[in-house]
């Protein structure tokens, strides 16, 4: 009786996972017609092997017949729509406005994620520059957080900035 009840449990199991093991959660995907063949694509899934030629990589995966999408969209700020200068810098960094007058919230962070520096949200006129005291950090590479709203808009942007000394 006993073998019985595990028999039907190993089968339960494998039912399952030949139902349910083929499926992962994408965070992105699309298609893409390329001469006369098209691709589906998808992010996220796990990776079982890459082709690469010349002008093409393809890699080998897992398409669901449906996409669920769990990523958020996000206004990107572009390089130039806030400077960083100077970079490198050894006691201050100017931030200028280059977009639109904005809130802007922002954060300095260390390359292990650590947040070793933020401020409160300030309104900036464009051409304006904020100055930002990194006097007091070690020397190293760290990552400037934007957080930026114009009225109903958010952008976020990431600046790389390196402290000397």
């Amino acid at each position: 009786m006993q073998n019985i009840k595990v028999l039907i449990m190993v089968l339960l199991i494998s039912v399952i996972n030949v139902v349910l093991g083929q499926q992962v959660i994408n965070s992105a995907g699309g298609s893409a017609v390329i001469g006369s063949t098209q691709y589906e694509y998808n992010v996220g899934e796990t990776i079982i092997e890459t082709g690469t030629s010349a002008t093409l990589i393809i890699t080998q995966g897992l398409l669901q017949p449906s996409q669920l999408t769990t990523s958020i969209k996000d206004n990107l700020l572009t390089i130039n729509d806030f400077l960083v200068f100077p970079n490198p810098s050894e006691f201050e960094i100017n931030l200028k406005n280059n977009f639109s007058k904005a809130t802007i919230i922002y954060s300095l962070v260390d390359e292990k994620g650590a947040e070793v520096l933020s401020h409160q949200p300030i309104i900036i006129d464009k051409g304006s520059v904020e100055k930002i005291n990194v006097q007091q950090l070690a020397a190293g590479n760290y990552f400037l957080k934007l957080d930026v709203n114009i009225g109903q808009d958010k952008y976020v942007g990431t600046y790389k900035v390196l402290k000397i000394k």
